[in-house]
Order: structure tokens, then C-alpha cells, then sequence
């Protein structure tokens, strides 16, 4: 008798345990992330009346005879099923399209992992989520050790060598020596220019290499030219000429300088230089590429072509730098492709339209076709395109594993050579953050796009063993399986959509109907032990 009133209670109990969960699940319908759980029974420990026993000669065989105890509750799975995209125009949202977790950090040093994406840069430059949890992955990376500057030097005739100084590091990489004999010149006088990195030495004889070391130490900026910064200015002393030949007048030694590798502390970001690409036009077979060394200054040109049977040439070229329009005039119906390279390597600016930068070399532009190309008169061709500027781009430090993510410091050229050297301790103020499919974060600073981290995702063979944690958050304790890290997109995890989260996986269909199922099974059981209740009541009465 007592045992139906026990399979009962143990009944009311696995159902008031599905109700628990189904509650938990209702009421987090709408949150982002979350993964719904169903509860699985199982029945328990049953005795054994009467075991069974095979047939014999003189009787049958016979089954066993058990009862059982009721039920207790199995598992409580969670359904890692994706929920659906939420969309939130919020550019640091981000949604998991496919298998994966965030890798998130907690202020104890301890990974975690979860869905929601709900991602932001704090004040510091860390990435953070909601819950102020550091989101891992690469960050930008950073010199380990550092590197004393070594000197550029330059190659000049016979034993003749510069050594630009240690404490100048690269400074003078790719300049070039010109020397000028000029009657006139009293003593040995160096130039630099450093808008075409040319250094001009001017004496009205043949040079030994004392008399170009003390010009070189004594150089100043040529007519035109910007200042040398006060750092290289400080170190022009260190500047050593070595050889026992004189130098040959009126030679130039073109950028032979070499080594001159820029000095590092620990910490200093690692830039990885992008060479300049040239722009350039393509007119049915005929391809005008306006040099790499002029980067992007010629983006958005045009090249109209116009007949003039009046023209003194077969070609000539002619720039309106303001309207960014190339004119090249013929005395014919079509420019041959040779012809037509002449003459944008020897354009002029048209009056009162501007000027066109002294860096600049005309001289490489190439006009590249076979050998019967040639580009008709009265043709305007589409804009030039596709020309970039040299560059420097931040590298991701992939050889020290999972990391927090953080913003650097302001970033500043300090030469003036373009390319950014020093960072500041501020955080640098970033624009247009943005964050790509495969993980990697920009953002605009300086005019130019800066990438500052990549968020990685973790790989997790059985999520189904991870235990929650609440506020969204996962932890791996055992049974998971070797948890992997991947970039977005590769190996086993999806790819990031940014602007979204993950809706909550709750069916509530479903729940209603288990809530339905839990309630009739919890009444069924209560019945049981009221009916025991019954049963009881009746024995005792057997003595009145």
C-alpha cells in the first residue's frame, strides 16, 4: 500500500521539476542568447516479487514480477538549436551565423563562453560585453624585445661609403646622394630635400671623403623643401664618410642606402608597411598606370583625348589639376600607345589650375598595350582608380594565444614621412568602428582605417556539457571535448553578423503544451496518494 503513496510523491516531484524548468524557460523568452531545456524522466528502483524462470518438462516458464517506485528526473538538457537574428543597428552587435561561443574573460582571469554579442569598447579601449566581461581573440601585436637603431648607409664610387649614424636609424633610407660641380661654390655645401629624399652637394672640385662628411654634417633643408625634424638635426655629427677615392662630380648615387632599421622598445606596436599601388585607366586595350611611387594622387583623373589638326605634335598633354582632367591633343585620328606615354610623362599644369605636388614623377607613368594599340581622338575615359598610398597596417599577435582586445594609443608620425612611429598614451579616438565577418575590427583614425584586433570563437565539441552560469555565460567543466579556437568563418564555427543578436531559442507552442502535460501528470500523482489516503483510511476502519 505504502509504496503507491512513494510513487506518487516521487512523481509530484519530477513534475514540479519540469514545471520549474518550463517557467524558466517562458520567462526568458525574449532573452538574447538564452538556450531552452527540456526534462527528461526516468523510472527508479523497482522489487522484485517473483523472478522469472525458464519452462520445464513439467511446468512452463514464467516472467517476473516487479513493482516499481516511481520516477526521478533523468536530464535536464539544454537545446543549444540557434536562435533567430535580431536585428539592433547597432554596429558592435553581433551575431553568431552558425556553430561557436563568444570567448568571454571574467575579473578573475577565468574563460567563459556565450552567444550574446552585445559587444562595446569601455573607456579604456577594452572590449567588453553587457557585463563587463574582456572579449578575447588577437589583438594588435606588440614587440617582446627591443631593438637599438642601426645606421642606413649608401654605396658611392670606388672605396667611397656613408654611414648615416646609428642614432638616425632609417631616416635615410631611400635618399639619394647628387653631387654638382659649381666654380662658384667657396666650400663643399649639402642640400636635402626632402620631398623627393634627394641630398645635393655642391663643390667646385672633386670631393675626398672628409670634405663630404663635414658637408653632410652640416646639411640644411633645400629651397622648398620641409625642415629636417630636430631628432635627425641633433645627430647629423654621427654622419661618418669612409674611403680614400674623391667622389665622382656630377654622379648620382641613387637609393642605395640600406639597413637602417628603425629602432623599438618593448611594447611598441608592429606595423607592416603596404607599398604604394598606382592608379590607373583602362580604354579598350590600352592600360595607362599612373606608378606605384604616386600612389593614389592621381585617383578620380580623366584622360579625354582631342583632335587638333593644327597641333605642332603627334601628342601632347596638358593637366587641370583642379577638374582633375588630363587633355592630350593630336594632329591625328588615333594616339599610339608609345606616344601617348610621352606625352603624360612630359604634361604641363594649364595656368591658374593648380600645381601638381613636387613628389610627383611623371616619369612613371607607363602606357602599356600591344604593339598596334593606340587610343582614338575624342575619347574621355572613366576615372582612374585603384591607387593607394604607401601605408602601414597593424599585424595581429597570433603567437601568444587568446588575449583581450583593446584599443592603442593615439598613433603619430613625428618625421613626417607618412607612416606613424610613436603612440601616445591616450586612447586613441576611432570612427566608423566596424566588425567584419571574419572577426577583424576597424575603425577609421587619421583618414586612414586601422585594424585593432580580431575576435576569435571557441569550438566546442559537446556543448551539451557545459554548465550555465547565468547572466548568459557558459563554463566548461568536464565532458566537453578539446575546446578549439577559430577565426570566424573558419574551421567549425560560423561567421559574425554584425548589427544583430541571437534571439532566445524558446518555442513558446511547446512550452505551453509541456506546461499542459506537466500539470495533468502532477494532478495524476496527487491522485494517487489521495486514493492511497483512501485505501489507509479503509484498513483502519476495519477495527471499529
Amino acid at each position: 500500500m505504502l509504496r503507491s503513496l512513494f510513487s506518487g510523491v516521487s512523481g509530484l516531484k519530477a513534475h514540479q521539476s519540469k514545471m520549474d524548468v518550463i517557467g524558466n524557460n517562458i520567462a526568458n523568452v525574449n532573452t538574447y542568447g538564452y538556450k531552452s531545456q527540456r526534462v527528461t524522466f526516468q523510472d527508479t528502483f523497482y522489487q522484485t516479487l517473483a523472478a522469472s524462470s525458464d519452462a520445464t518438462a513439467a511446468s512452463g516458464g514464467g516472467n517476473a514480477a516487479q513493482i516499481g517506485y516511481g520516477t526521478v528526473v533523468s536530464t535536464i538538457d539544454v537545446l543549444h538549436t540557434r536562435g533567430g537574428y535580431v536585428s539592433t543597428g547597432r554596429a558592435t552587435d553581433l551575431y553568431i551565423s552558425g556553430e561557436g561561443y563568444f570567448i568571454a574573460q571574467d575579473n578573475n582571469g577565468k574563460e567563459c563562453y556565450t552567444r550574446v554579442g552585445n559587444l562595446n569598447f569601455d573607456g579604456s579601449g577594452n572590449l567588453v560585453d553587457g557585463n563587463r566581461y574582456f572579449i578575447c581573440g588577437y589583438p594588435i601585436a606588440r614587440y617582446t624585445e627591443a631593438l637599438a637603431p642601426t645606421a642606413s648607409t649608401l654605396k658611392l664610387n670606388g672605396d667611397l661609403g656613408v654611414n648615416f649614424g646609428d642614432l638616425n636609424g632609417s631616416f635615410f633610407n631611400g635618399y639619394k646622394l647628387v653631387t654638382v660641380t659649381d666654380a662658384a661654390a667657396a666650400t663643399p655645401e649639402a642640400k636635402i630635400n626632402l620631398n623627393d629624399k634627394t641630398i645635393t652637394v655642391t663643390s667646385n672640385s672633386a670631393l675626398t671623403a672628409p670634405q663630404l662628411e663635414a658637408a653632410l654634417q652640416n646639411m640644411t633643408a633645400a629651397a622648398g623643401s620641409d625642415d629636417l625634424p630636430q631628432a635627425i638635426k641633433n645627430h647629423l655629427a654621427a654622419i661618418k664618410v669612409s674611403g680614400t677615392d674623391t667622389v665622382t662630380e656630377n654622379n648620382a648615387f641613387k637609393t642605395a642606402a640600406s639597413g637602417g632599421e628603425a629602432a623599438h622598445d618593448v611594447g611598441d606596436i608592429i606595423f607592416e608597411t603596404i607599398p604604394a599601388k598606382a592608379a590607373e585607366i583602362s580604354v579598350n586595350d590600352v592600360k595607362i598606370a599612373f606608378g606605384d611611387q604616386n600612389g593614389a594622387y592621381f585617383n578620380n583623373y580623366k584622360i579625354q583625348t582631342v583632335y587638333d589638326a593644327s597641333a605642332h605634335s603627334v601628342a601632347a598633354a596638358t593637366v587641370d589639376v583642379g577638374s582633375k582632367i588630363i587633355t592630350v591633343t593630336s594632329n591625328l585620328s588615333s594616339i599610339a600607345a608609345a606616344d601617348l606615354q610621352n606625352a603624360l610623362q612630359n604634361l604641363t599644369v594649364e595656368a591658374g589650375t593648380g600645381v601638381i605636388p613636387t613628389d610627383i614623377d611623371l616619369s612613371q607613368i607607363v602606357v602599356d598595350g600591344a604593339a598596334a594599340s593606340s587610343l582614338a581622338t575624342g575619347v574621355t575615359s572613366m576615372k582612374a582608380i585603384n591607387g593607394k598610398n604607401v601605408s602601414m597596417q597593424t599585424t595581429f599577435d597570433q603567437s601568444h594565444g587568446l588575449q583581450r582586445i583593446t584599443i592603442p594609443g593615439s598613433l603619430v608620425d613625428t618625421d613626417s614621412d607618412g607612416l606613424y612611429d610613436t603612440e601616445m598614451s591616450n586612447v586613441m579616438e576611432l570612427s566608423g568602428i566596424s566588425i567584419g565577418e571574419n572577426g577583424v575590427i576597424t575603425g577609421e583614425y587619421d583618414n586612414n582605417i586601422i585594424e585593432i584586433g580580431r575576435i576569435l570563437l571557441a569550438g566546442i565539441p559537446n556543448p551539451q556539457a557545459l554548465t550555465l552560469d547565468g547572466s548568459s555565460y557558459l563554463r566548461s567543466e568536464k565532458n566537453t571535448g578539446e575546446i578549439n579556437y577559430y577565426v570566424p568563418g573558419e574551421g567549425v564555427v560560423g561567421t559574425l553578423v554584425a548589427s544583430g543578436l541571437e534571439n532566445s531559442n524558446v518555442d513558446l507552442a511547446n512550452e505551453f503544451a509541456d506546461m499542459i502535460m506537466a500539470q495533468r501528470g502532477f494532478q495524476a500523482n496527487s491522485r494517487i496518494i489521495t486514493v492511497g489516503d483512501q485505501m489507509l483510511e479503509e484498513l483502519v476502519n476495519l477495527k471499529r
